[in-house]
């Protein structure tokens, strides 16, 4: 399983159902398309420019059980995004 938002949910269903999933990522960090480019990694792909935000809000783009912090935006930011995952 990948580590962007839909491997994430996935591996959270499969451990909930007492399995073990392994994830792996081309990346060095989860996130998926919001994992930010590392410099020293060439093989990490820049995936969102800088200020890239959400086309939805906070409160619809969200897992259903890990809420964002209240002083999040509105419409969250690539940063905004990759510290919520």
């Amino acid at each position: 399983i990948g580590a962007g938002v839909s491997g994430l949910v996935s591996a959270r269903h499969l451990i909930d159902a007492g399995l073990r999933p392994t994830i792996y990522d081309s990346a060095k960090a989860v996130g998926g398309a919001w994992t930010p480019a590392d410099p020293e990694d060439q093989s990490a792909a820049v995936k969102m420019w800088s200020g890239l935000r959400t086309n939805l809000s906070k409160l619809t783009c969200r897992f259903s059980d890990w809420p964002w912090s209240e002083d999040a935006s509105i419409f969250p930011s690539v940063a905004e995004m990759n510290e919520y995952i």
